[in-house]
């Protein structure tokens, strides 16, 4: 039984006016049509980043093989079924990164998708049906879970498999068989989901997975006696998300297709979908530790992280998913992966996630500053690359995470969207005295006013505050005082991000530095100003009497007209 497949049945939400109207969509008339869409509107923003880096892999795929014109490279031999056969020549390299940079071009130029895109999924129609005995999409065939030995998280073999609903990898609700999602956006029919809807679930839950699921292969076909092995949240759970945006879903597509990829060791690889293997095929891979050698984008961006199969297909609107982890993907130092942040950790690179209430500003120079500390992301080293072939002015950097409980099902407790809106030009201004260094030494002056004058002003009034006894040294009282000191903090980052996003918004190539930077000092200072006054006019008499405090060995006589005049003079000489 084949039914309902991607390439014709519109799953694919996106936007068609600034009205905000939506329509479905299948993958032909998708890239077809995208340069008429505004962006991807799916139930939440860590689906529509799962769904475009699917999206992605196509692009990934067909344009590896062929250029704009649906010619393909005089470098490269293909089968059939369209597949590379071998990897380009050594000699031919060069010739063909360059061939793939004018593709690039030319499709950017064209401002729309050539035929030969749908015609590459054309001929892999068979492998894009989300309910097929053979080649479901995204899933395993019955038989394999039958001919594996699968173990669960009590390390005894079982006949069954876990089994996951729908509610559960439904974001929105997130609800298990075991505990009810008292707030969840749905009140009743919690396990039903249309066909689209199961679709885009289905891709978010393999990069997004929890690790709810305790069930294992232990031998499968020839691949016997499996070592225990990890298999933590999936991919996209791991690394957050970050990518670029405008107001066109053709050229955000393209500012995010990577097509030479950053890293000489990946660019030349292979492009290989998980749709061109079999279920079989796939399984054996990551059994076979293959999953920490995946070399190209187009296999990275469809990850299986985990082996699952509809179940119920007579009544998809109730059903649930059977599940088994696989092995986890090699996180340290994978530079293949461009979507993401890195920063330096025991000598090397590894995925970082920010905390729940920091704006991406914050970590402006993590992400565009090279360093002996950071590693710049290679979304942005490709955006910087293609900035002079292109005529876009302003773009969205955007990044999505989904935050874990840290519990061992690592569940979702919360969700991160945040953009940053930054002139291209200013983004190519990566020299030792333009823009992006500016801009870094800004955010850090910011962030180290805040963090030393204004925090030492918020600590001192924390200990003023003897009546609410947060002037106690024992550990309780301390943790107190730190939760209400980040409460504080968090609160006047806050009131920054909003006029900070606003004003490196604003920054145009050819201003004066200097006078730009006095003027958001000048909004800093204003806005730092107005909340410690409404913090100085709420005090009462009490702030006034003061006390005596400890700093370090010394003691010291403070009040709330000490620390607040303190703040005052730090603020009119550093700012």
């Amino acid at each position: 039984m084949s039914d309902y497949n991607l390439i014709d049945e519109p799953w694919i939400s996106v936007v068609v006016d600034y009205k905000g109207t939506t329509k479905l969509v299948g993958l032909k008339e998708f890239f077809e049509h995208a340069h008429e869409y505004i962006a991807l509107a799916g139930d939440m923003p860590t689906q529509d980043f799962a769904v475009m880096r699917f999206l992605l892999a196509i692009l990934h795929t067909v344009f590896s093989r062929y250029d704009a014109h649906g010619e393909a490279y005089e470098m490269i031999e293909l089968n059939d079924r369209m597949q590379q056969i071998e990897k380009v020549d050594l000699e031919d390299e060069e010739d063909y990164e360059d061939a793939l940079m004018e593709t690039w071009k030319d499709l950017w130029n064209a401002k729309k998708f050539p035929e030969i895109v749908v015609k590459y999924l054309d001929a892999w129609h068979d492998r894009f049906y989300l309910f097929d005995d053979k080649y479901p999409f995204y899933q395993v065939t019955e038989d394999i879970f039958k001919e594996a030995t699968i173990y669960n998280n009590q390390k005894s073999v079982v006949e069954d498999v876990g089994k996951i609903s729908f509610k559960t990898i439904n974001r929105l609700i997130s609800e298990s068989n075991e505990k009810v999602s008292i707030f969840s956006m749905k009140n009743s029919d919690k396990n039903k989901l249309t066909t689209a809807q199961l679709t885009r679930w289905i891709i978010h839950y393999m990069g997004y997975s929890t690790t709810s699921d305790k069930y294992k292969f232990k031998a499968f076909h020839e691949i016997t006696d499996i070592e225990k092995y990890d298999a933590p949240a999936g991919w996209l759970y791991t690394i957050g998300g970050l990518n670029y945006k405008v107001d066109n879903l053709f050229e955000t597509l393209l500012l995010n297709f990577i097509i030479a990829h950053p890293e000489e060791r990946y660019r030349y690889n292979i492009q290989r979908p998980s749709w061109e293997f079999t279920p079989s095929e796939n399984t054996e891979f990551y059994l076979n530790k293959n999953g920490s050698s995946i070399d190209n984008l187009a296999r990275l961006y469809t990850d299986y992280g985990r082996a699952i199969k509809i179940v119920n297909q007579e009544n998809i609107y109730d059903g649930c998913l059977e599940s088994v982890q696989l092995p986890i993907l090699d996180k340290k130092y994978n530079l293949l992966e461009c979507m993401t942040i890195w920063d330096k950790q025991k000598n090397a690179f590894n995925f970082s996630k920010r905390k729940t209430y920091e704006s991406l500003w914050r970590n402006f120079g993590m992400i565009y500053c090279k360093s002996d500390d950071y590693q710049i992301p290679g979304i942005v080293d490709w955006i910087r690359k293609v900035s002079t072939l292109i005529d876009v002015d302003n773009i969205r950097l955007v990044v999505q995470v989904l935050v874990s409980d840290q519990t061992a099902s690592n569940k979702i407790k919360s969700e991160i969207y945040d953009e940053l809106y930054l002139n291209l030009k200013i983004i190519g201004d990566d020299v030792e005295s333009g823009w992006i260094f500016r801009i870094k030494n800004i955010v850090d002056n910011t962030k180290n006013f805040l963090e030393r004058y204004y925090k030492n002003f918020i600590s001192d009034l924390m200990q003023l505050c003897n009546n609410d006894k947060l002037c106690n040294n024992d550990k309780k009282t301390r943790d107190q005082r730190d939760q209400r000191i980040c409460q504080y903090m968090a609160n006047i980052y806050y009131k920054i991000d909003k006029p900070f996003n606003d004003w490196i918004h604003s920054i145009k190539l050819d201003e004066n530095k200097d006078e730009k930077e006095k003027q958001w000092l000048g909004i800093l200072k204003s806005i730092i100003l107005d909340e410690i006054n409404k913090i100085y006019n709420s005090l009462g008499n009490k702030f006034y009497i003061g006390r005596e405090i400890k700093r370090g060995k010394k003691s010291e006589y403070i009040n709330i007209a000490i620390i607040y005049n303190n703040l005052r003079s730090n603020i009119n000489k550093k700012l």
